[in-house]
């Protein structure tokens, strides 16, 4: 049947002209007759809203707010002020009417991309070379990308700036339009990614990044708001494996590749679903699985291939660190396999075991390296200090000594060093609850004593939780420093999945000091989403606890 999407086996110019076609191969005869170029029988790629069967496609109800008369008009565009002060910023922000939906005028839309610079990164130091700032600083690439013609891309940025300050303000109007221009964007991307001959561009990456991150800020639906920051970091990694080396060529698909890599990471161990077994305390095995959505799959930055071009994209310790880190989520995948199985194998266990120590190891050898180069990245102050006040702007200064000894006491050499350590950390307790889950299952099989060759073969701290948590203490410990007006919108997004890790760590213990951390985790997740970050919704609800 001709015409029939799904059913038609002609070539794409019969179905075009809606002709029937004898399907002939490699071009059918009414193509080759009338002179015509055949289009072949490579169906196109079609971009999937997953949530479209429940829901009503975004924007397509929604009428666009009309922006005020009297709304004030932005004639050049104005670039962020460096070592200006972002709380006086935001103040600003707030006073300051801004139009309630983006002007279709480019140097108004400039306007607006500046405004989220500005209200998004930190201020910039000078004595920084590019290499040395935070991932996040990739937003100020946006306003060269802006206008270049290529309309997805110009959609999402407007999309990302509409829904972070729309959150930031509280301006419901601004959110509203966001939300419409999200939908005008997924559309948009379907329609390009379903040419015959389509190429990922660093455009259209640079553009399903910014839609990602829109999803932190101005998810329109709950579904959205828990997958779709996921959905669209797993798309974008697919994309940079179709790509290869060429992704090296710019320096805006370079910073893609490590940016996606980074997302990537996080990804896959917070969203992931992999099962943790671990030893609920009378020596039977808790079975307890990640409350996410889909199926674990292959890493994409594990594959050698795609991970020595990663490595030739290195700019920084914090790179040299994620590299370090992507074996991580295949170590997960396989123990959920092995405990999945009828038989569980103690080749298998050591396997695991063993690319766990070499896992750790590696870790080691990145901060023995990353001291060495970096003497004065971070130290602890241990001084007697007066139980914090209130901030003056009513916000709450987490740091609570009575929980966390070290709370407010790490001096960091700058917000890079700051991410890395905290990251390490991070790193170290997934892997620590990975040896615990690995000894549960040893002693919960009546045939293999593996725990006495753990510990005395491997050298294997007997009871690994107890030192995750002192990990985790340590990355709650930091979040008055990462949490700070000063940092930013930056700050905040660089503590939220060890935070998550931390408080669910402290879900599965089972002591009232264990309930009273994972609560001020809680409680720290909470005022991120009253700052605009929707996404801390989302974690605050993820956990492997079972009821």
């Amino acid at each position: 049947m001709v015409g029939v999407p799904g059913r038609s086996q002609a070539c794409s110019t019969c179905r075009e002209r809606k002709v029937s076609c004898d399907a002939a191969k490699p071009h059918c005869n009414r193509c080759v007759r009338t002179g015509r170029q055949c289009g072949g029988y490579q169906r196109p790629r079609v971009f999937v809203n997953q949530f479209s069967e429940t829901q009503t496609p975004l924007g397509s109800n929604m009428k666009k707010p009309r922006t005020r008369r009297h709304a004030p008009k932005w004639a050049v565009y104005c670039a962020p002020i460096p070592g200006s002060d972002t709380v006086t910023m935001s103040t600003a922000l707030t006073a300051a009417a801004l139009p309630k939906s983006p002007d279709p005028h480019q140097p108004q839309q400039h306007q607006l991309i500046a405004q989220l610079i500005q209200a998004f990164c930190p201020p910039m130091d000078p004595t920084l070379r590019p290499s040395e700032r935070i991932h996040h600083y990739w937003v100020h690439c946006l306003p060269s990308i802006h206008g270049r013609g290529f309309a997805v891309l110009d959609k999402a940025i407007m999309t990302l700036c509409a829904g972070f300050l729309g959150r930031v303000m509280s301006d419901e109007c601004l959110q509203q339009r966001a939300m419409t221009m999200y939908g005008e964007a997924l559309r948009g991307l379907s329609t390009v990614m379903a040419a015959p001959n389509f190429v990922a561009s660093d455009s259209l990456l640079a553009a399903v990044m910014c839609l990602g991150m829109a999803e932190v800020y101005s998810a329109p639906t709950q579904p959205a708001q828990d997958i779709g920051w996921a959905s669209h970091n797993k798309g974008g990694c697919e994309l940079l494996v179709s790509r290869g080396a060429s992704i090296l060529q710019s320096e805006l698909g370079r910073g893609l590749l490590l940016r996606f890599r980074v997302t990537g990471v996080w990804t896959q161990l917070v969203y992931e679903p992999h099962r943790a077994i671990l030893n609920s305390g009378s020596g039977t095995p808790t079975k307890q699985l990640y409350t996410a959505v889909g199926k674990r799959k292959p890493f994409p930055f594990a594959d050698p291939q795609l991970r020595q071009i990663s490595k030739a994209a290195n700019q920084n310790y914090y790179d040299s660190l994620i590299d370090a880190m992507v074996d991580i989520p295949g170590l997960l995948h396989d123990l959920d396999t092995l405990r999945q199985g009828v038989f569980i194998s103690k080749d298998d266990l050591q396997d695991i075991l063993a690319r766990s120590k070499a896992t750790t190891a590696g870790l080691g050898a990145w901060l023995v390296e990353f001291l060495a180069e970096n003497r004065s990245a971070y130290h602890c102050v241990c001084v007697d200090r007066p139980r914090p006040r209130p901030h003056p702007r009513g916000d709450r200064a987490y740091d609570d000594v009575d929980l966390f000894p070290h709370a407010g006491a790490f001096r960091f050499q700058n917000l890079l060093a700051a991410q890395a350590v905290t990251h390490f950390w991070a790193a170290l307790v997934v892997l620590a609850r990975c040896v615990a889950a690995c000894q549960a299952l040893s002693r919960g099989s009546a045939d293999m004593d593996l725990e006495r060759e753990v510990d005395e073969e491997e050298a294997i701290v007997t009871d690994p939780r107890v030192l995750g948590c002192c990990f985790a203490d340590m990355i709650c410990s930091t979040a008055g420093y990462f949490t700070a007006r000063e940092r930013g919108m930056s700050g905040p997004i660089i503590l939220l999945f060890p935070l998550w890790i931390a408080k669910d760590m402290y879900a599965n213990m089972h002591d009232d000091m264990a309930r009273r951390k994972e609560a001020f985790c809680l409680e720290v997740f909470s005022g991120l989403a009253a700052r605009g970050m929707k996404i801390s919704d989302a974690l605050m609800s993820l956990s492997t606890k079972t009821p």
